[in-house]
This record gives structure tokens, C-alpha cells and sequence, in this order.
């Protein structure tokens, strides 16, 4: 069913057309046409009989991903892969908004778009040029050098301190003796144990 919303239909389906691309005619099976309707992912239309995919953000347009960014701003980005649930061309929405400044993007190694942010440039704060220059002229020198800078610029590296657990000593159980010779019931003398009890008169 998302399948076949997302790749060509946007608009709710009928079960005739529905049985049309799938070969399955929800109108024969009360089963599988109850569990189809009361699916969570899935809004039934009853006065229409159509059955439409409901996607987590139900975003079409730029504007829609950008009013859903703005909103959840302060909960952070969202990720890429829940608006495809919603729209096949999501990427190329994000990489437009991208370009226009509204939105900044996470991207993975291969360049793809991963994690959209709002863009809020009411917390941009100018620079100056030469600041600028100078924090690009940084270099964070190689790990083997590390310790060499930091002493060079008067700064101490960290002890490397001894994180092993140390485990308390077991309790030695004291060994159970066990009784030498014979245990006998004396109680039970003169009573023979394999006849029935019969009780006295």
C-alpha cells in the first residue's frame, strides 16, 4: 500500500483500483479489509470507500518541510528518511531550502542530505573578517604531536588514571560437615512402617 501511494499515487485509492495493482480484492476479504481500515498507517474515507497512506509528517512543498522544521526546532532535526515516508522528492525539496539559507543539513560521507535543522537566522551573530581568518588558520596538530604543542603553549595533558575494577574478594563458604555412622528414628522403635495405620478402637 505506501509502496504504491508513494511511486504514483498521491490521492486516496478505491479497492477497485487498489485490486488493480495489487491483484487483491479487499472487497472479498472482510479480514483483510477490517485490518486494512483500522490500520494506524492507514486513513479509511467510509463515505467514499478510498483508502489513503498516512505518513508520520504529511509534508508536500517547501513551505510545508520548512513550518514543520521552524516548529520542531527546539527538539532538533528531523531526519530525511521520515519525510520520504511522506514525499519521494523530499530530497530535492531539502537541498533547495538548503540553497536558500532556510535550512541547514547533516550530510553522510557520500554527500547525501541525512539530518534537516531549521535555520534560525535570528541567532546569527556577524563576524569579523579577521577573526574569521584567523580561526581558519588554526591547525589541530597530529595526535602524536599533541602532547608536544600542549607543553610548548604551558597547558598539562590528563593522568591516565587507573580505571580497573577492582573486585572484592570472594566469601568462603565454611564446608558443611557431614555426619558419620547411622541416623536412626528413635522414636519410631517397635513400629512396623510397612503395614497399614489402622487406628485402635
Amino acid at each position: 500500500m505506501y509502496g504504491l501511494c508513494e511511486q504514483k499515487h498521491d490521492s486516496p485509492l478505491t479497492m477497485a483500483e487498489m485490486k488493480k495493482h495489487t491483484s487483491v480484492d479487499i472487497a472479498k476479504d472482510p479480514a483483510l479489509f477490517q485490518a486494512l481500515s483500522q490500520n494506524a498507517k492507514v486513513t479509511f474515507n467510509a463515505e467514499n470507500g478510498t483508502f489513503a497512506y498516512k505518513p508520520e509528517h504529511n509534508v508536500k512543498t517547501k513551505e510545508e518541510v520548512l513550518a514543520l522544521l521552524r516548529d520542531g526546532a527546539g527538539a532538533g532535526g528531523i531526519e530525511l528518511c521520515e519525510l520520504k515516508d511522506s514525499n519521494a522528492n523530499v530530497a530535492k525539496l531539502a537541498e533547495e531550502l538548503s540553497a536558500s539559507g532556510d535550512v541547514l543539513i547533516a550530510r553522510n560521507r557520500d554527500g547525501t542530505a541525512r539530518i534537516l535543522y531549521y535555520n534560525d537566522t535570528s541567532l546569527n551573530t556577524a563576524m569579523d573578517e579577521e577573526f574569521k581568518a584567523m580561526w581558519r588558520s588554526l591547525k589541530v596538530p597530529d595526535e602524536a604531536d599533541l602532547p608536544k604543542r600542549m607543553a610548548e603553549a604551558g597547558l598539562k595533558t590528563m593522568d591516565v588514571f587507573d580505571t580497573s575494577v577492582k573486585r572484592e574478594p570472594k566469601m568462603k563458604r565454611p564446608k558443611q560437615r557431614t555426619r558419620k555412622g547411622k541416623i536412626t528414628n528413635t522414636h519410631l522403635e517397635g513400629i512396623d512402617l510397612t503395614q497399614d495405620y489402622v487406628p485402635s478402637k
